[in-house]
């Protein structure tokens, strides 16, 4: 085939290819898509600061699914994880939990340091949590970065919050701090239920998760925690109603990339005319450029940056395990974690 027969095939491609755009832009209307942050502990997070790893293993061993506490029906056995929440807990929604978890029909991990999951824990007379520990200053630079137990188990955490306990509780985790070794995570049982607080999202986050660069990770750790909540044979509720997201308008973008392909060759043919036959492939290859950047624009370029305290963390975690217990497996030298009592 002669080239002037390819261009005049490809100038026919080109047309179909715009009306297709238009015919998606028109279809397109109305049609949103949610994007979770990328410092949201949310398991639709797969960036470092996310859950998804988490996620994916609980599918793995669990029925679960995700949703709210409204998402609990009556007659349900189930157990809900509230995970590092962005936005507190409402009345409402403390109410209903705390109904079922008095009745004994759910049961409830919540690892939280901000203190979102408050609201939820007055209603459930289950203590509070009391806002970021100090570490022992004589350990690390880092007044964050503490040295957490969990009966026998070890991990360095960035962020961990005292939780003050309720009636009936028993410490499971405790966290060495300027003031010595203190709770962060407590376990109450209440007519078959049983509630985990912990003062520390960051377990179920990927980059403790998987370990990330060297990090200690806290996989085992983490689905032993679900795994003293979990009831065989119920569903499990993962919160995704609590995390901040953000709207994506698909139908504003497809509009956008409509008009771009509509516009583009005609605004430069006058500049691709010198080209002579060859001015349809260079418009082509300009809009499609247009584009991919008008599609992109939306999403930072580059990497994801690490979390705040992630390299102090890294460059310090054999500080603080060496001087603690001498390896990463031993036990802490000096005081030791009360024995497990009810408060």
């Amino acid at each position: 085939m002669r080239l002037g027969g390819w261009l005049e095939s490809y100038r026919l491609l080109f047309l179909a290819l715009l009306a297709i755009t238009g015919v998606l832009g028109l279809a397109s209307v109305g049609l949103e898509a949610r994007v979770t942050s990328i410092l949201s502990t949310s398991p639709e997070n797969s960036f470092l600061t996310g859950s998804s790893s988490f996620y994916n293993e609980l599918a793995a061993r669990y029925p679960v699914q995700l949703g709210g506490p409204e998402t609990i029906q009556p007659g349900w056995c189930t157990t809900y994880l509230l995970i590092g929440p962005d936005k507190p807990i409402k009345h409402g929604e403390a109410a209903w939990l705390a109904e079922l978890y008095r009745e004994g029909r759910v049961s409830m991990l919540i690892a939280d340091e901000t203190g979102n999951a408050n609201p939820l824990l007055e209603v459930l007379g289950a203590g509070r949590i009391a806002g970021l520990v100090a570490a022992k200053p004589s350990t690390t630079p880092h007044p964050y970065m503490v040295l957490v137990n969990c009966n026998g188990t070890l991990i360095v955490s960035s962020k961990v919050a005292r939780v003050e306990p309720g009636p009936g509780s028993v410490p499971v985790c405790w966290a060495l701090t300027a003031d010595g070794w203190v709770p962060i995570a407590v376990v109450y049982e209440n007519n078959g239920s049983r509630l985990l607080v912990v003062g520390d999202s960051s377990i179920f986050a990927n980059f403790l998760f998987n370990g990330y660069d060297g990090l200690p990770s806290t996989h085992s750790l983490a689905m032993s925690l679900v795994g003293m909540v979990a009831r065989r044979g119920c569903t499990i509720v993962y919160d995704v109603a609590h995390y901040e997201y953000a709207r994506l308008d698909v139908s504003a973008l497809t509009f956008v990339v409509s008009r771009l392909l509509a516009v583009l060759p005609a605004a430069l043919a006058s500049k691709l005319s010198d080209l002579g036959g060859f001015a349809p492939l260079a418009a082509a290859a300009a809009v499609v450029v247009a584009a991919l950047l008008a599609l992109g624009s939306p999403v930072e370029p580059g990497a994801p940056p690490e979390p705040v305290g992630l390299r102090q963390i890294r460059e310090n975690t054999r500080l603080i395990l060496s001087e603690l217990t001498g390896d990463a497996y031993g036990e802490p030298r000096g005081a030791q974690p009360p024995p497990q009592r009810r408060s």
